[in-house]
């Protein structure tokens, strides 16, 4: 199958964040909780250009391993206001990570991530989806891999006539490892948060790490959408939630590739309370403190998805009305050929049950005299009615 479309660079992709403002920062103490409003969208267009595609060494075209180069412009047209001058109310984050003047945990060094949901469009799962299968998939911004199941057929928005499934993200990826034993091997052996982050919250902290500064960052869905209460009591949100599945992937079932994804992530810094050595007074208890909350959606376009489908559906479609075609063609000019020569032997006054004796009798001559004696005009056999058969045979 041609993977051209995968090459061509593509600005389809938009990116969105929304910031919590803390409305009554002045007022937050130990009976008034943080009330929280989202601002935005800030909405960038998301560039890619894929390029150094590298086929598989083995010759068989196996695996497919390409770079892809990544730019963001800032869409004004789009957005609320202007990213680089607006003005928020949040929580100080140099006073989160550190404690009388040290940074709380410098001894990790990772490679970066980016505060992105994630790059999920023309990814690949394993091929042959079908409706009940389970896919994990490993999402670089989580640092671990998230388990989707294929729930429902579904056309494609660029191209109706392509037939996609629709792989909805597993509620228990983000239950805390108590109330869902798997996640424990998510844990992480040192953390600046809880040793067991409750149901709601998985720990960034080491995957958002750049150089040796680990910032206490959480995610979770938009305003902690199957969080547990402790997590989502200690905040008011003032902005009404996204509709809608928060991660949900549409895949071509054949081929695996992901042709269309919604994701939505919100990250949240984690702030020990007063009551445990915490370094903000107004918070008694420990604190998952929202920060923002960003959303991707991807689709492939209309060229990409007309081309697939015409390799794996039109294409194949075509080739099998041509082979149907040509037995039909073949099977009709066998019953003509019949036909014909039902017709030749009835003006010769020959039945086809004459004809299937004489064919009949032949073998059965062959096999007792050979060839040569079954074509002889004298037959060495004392038998009447086959030395009329030989006779007629000559």
């Amino acid at each position: 199958m041609s993977m051209d479309f995968l090459m061509q660079p593509s600005d389809k992709g938009l990116l969105k964040f929304w910031f919590f403002n803390v409305t009554n920062a002045d007022k937050i103490g130990p009976l008034v909780k943080p009330k929280l409003q989202a601002i935005g969208p800030y909405v960038y267009r998301e560039r890619t250009k894929p390029f150094d595609f590298r086929w598989s060494s083995d010759g068989k075209y196996t695996s497919l391993t390409y770079s892809i180069e990544v730019t963001y412009e800032f869409e004004k047209t789009l957005s609320v206001g202007d990213s680089e001058n607006d003005v928020l109310f949040t929580a100080k984050i140099p006073d989160i990570v550190t404690f009388k003047g040290n940074y709380l945990n410098n001894e990790y060094r990772l490679t970066h991530c980016n505060f992105y949901p994630l790059k999920i469009v023309n990814a690949f799962t394993p091929p042959d989806v079908t409706v009940g299968s389970y896919r994990d998939i490993f999402a670089e911004q989580l640092c671990r891999s998230i388990t989707f199941k294929v729930t429902d057929t579904l056309p494609h928005p660029s191209f109706e006539h392509f037939k996609v499934l629709k792989m909805s993200l597993l509620p228990e990826t983000f239950h805390s490892a108590i109330d869902y034993p798997p996640n424990r091997k998510y844990l992480l052996n040192s953390t600046v948060g809880p040793e067991v982050p409750p149901t709601g919250v998985v720990d960034l902290s080491k995957c958002l790490a750049v150089g040796n500064l680990q910032v206490p960052i959480f995610g979770s869905l938009p305003f902690f959408r199957d969080a547990s209460v402790e997590v989502s009591e200690k905040v008011d949100f003032l902005t009404t939630p996204p509709l809608g599945s928060d991660i949900d992937l549409k895949v071509e079932p054949q081929t695996g590739l992901i042709l269309e994804g919604s994701t939505r992530l919100q990250f949240n810094i984690y702030s020990r309370g007063s009551k445990n050595r915490g370094v903000f007074r107004e918070f008694p208890d420990d604190i998952f403190l929202p920060i923002a909350y960003a959303s991707t959606y991807q689709v492939g376009s209309k060229e990409e998805v007309e081309k697939l489908h015409y390799l794996l559906d039109f294409l194949p479609n075509v080739l099998m009305n041509l082979l149907l075609s040509l037995l039909c063609i073949a099977l009709l000019a066998i019953v003509s050929a019949l036909t014909i020569f039902y017709v030749l032997l009835n003006r010769v006054g020959i039945t086809f049950t004459y004809l299937f004796f004489i064919l009949r009798s032949k073998i059965y001559l062959q096999k007792i005299f050979g060839d040569d004696d079954a074509r002889s005009p004298v037959c060495n056999s004392n038998s009447k009615w086959v030395e009329q058969v030989a006779a007629c045979l000559r």
